[in-house]
């Protein structure tokens, strides 16, 4: 594939010389023909899956700089070999967040989720889409896709790999975030997202005595003293020597429930 890879070579060129939609449709070209994408091994011809692979992630790279149309997530699924479309399509959907394109970030990630079967995948993308969402004061859209990560993690069932411990860190993270963008005032959707977590999570005590503080900051006291003191019972029913964190909480809750 000399043409191929000339033609390819021109792309980057032109990338580098800030010819963005040039450069796009230059590897457009080269990913739409089998001819360029193909090479000869003992005279047969077939088209090198490697090649294509690495053609249509700098796709992905260069069209993340334009202007953003859904046309383009479509184009770049279509055009990677099937080991790599929703590869290639999450890296665009990280590519456009790590840009700041939100809206693009955003249709990205629903476009992936929306062909991904593995509900480890599925999981990553909505909490991606909460935290955008969160981010830029869509709190309704935010606590819908939580919602949706912490049902398919309970689907889960009791996975203890790696990538379900990071996917657990990243649940948690997403509320610690989403704390710290509220920490005047509790919106709604916060304090929901609150409750949902412990829902699945009741021992994260943490967690629900930032949700407490979160509640009296509204005035919703009597909510708060009863999660302060669900704290509290909780460690003092333990058994054996509580830990220096542990005897911070209990002290902290029961200062809180009496307040």
């Amino acid at each position: 594939h000399q043409k191929g890879l000339a033609a390819y070579r021109a792309g980057w060129c032109l990338f580098n010389m800030n010819q963005i939609e040039k450069a796009a449709a230059e590897l457009k070209t080269v990913l739409s023909s089998q001819e360029l994408l193909s090479r000869s091994t003992g005279g047969v011809v077939s088209v090198d899956k490697q090649f294509q692979e690495e053609v249509s992630r700098d796709y992905a790279t260069f069209i993340s700089r334009l202007p953003f149309s859904e046309k383009y997530i479509e184009e770049l699924y279509n055009l990677s070999p099937d080991n790599a479309k929703l590869a290639h399509t999450q890296y665009l959907a990280s590519e456009y967040e790590r840009l700041g394109q939100v809206p693009a970030s955003i249709a990205a990630w629903r476009f992936v989720i929306g062909r991904q079967s593995d509900p480890k995948a599925r999981l990553e993308g909505h909490v991606h889409l909460a935290q955008l969402q969160a981010q830029h004061q869509q709190r309704d859209k935010a606590v819908q896709d939580f919602s949706m990560s912490l049902s398919l993690w309970k689907g889960l069932g009791q996975c203890v790999d790696d990538t379900c411990k990071n996917l657990k860190i990243r649940l948690k993270q997403f509320v610690v975030d989403w704390s710290n963008l509220e920490k005047k005032q509790a919106s709604e959707e916060l304090l929901d997202a609150y409750k949902q977590y412990l829902q699945v999570f009741p021992e994260e005590h943490d967690l629900r005595l930032w949700q407490a503080q979160a509640a009296q900051k509204k005035g919703e006291y009597d909510y708060a003293m009863k999660e302060n003191l669900v704290v509290a019972q909780a460690i003092a029913a333990q058994q054996g020597t509580l830990s220096e964190q542990e005897k911070s909480w209990l002290q902290t809750s029961l200062l809180a429930a009496i307040e």
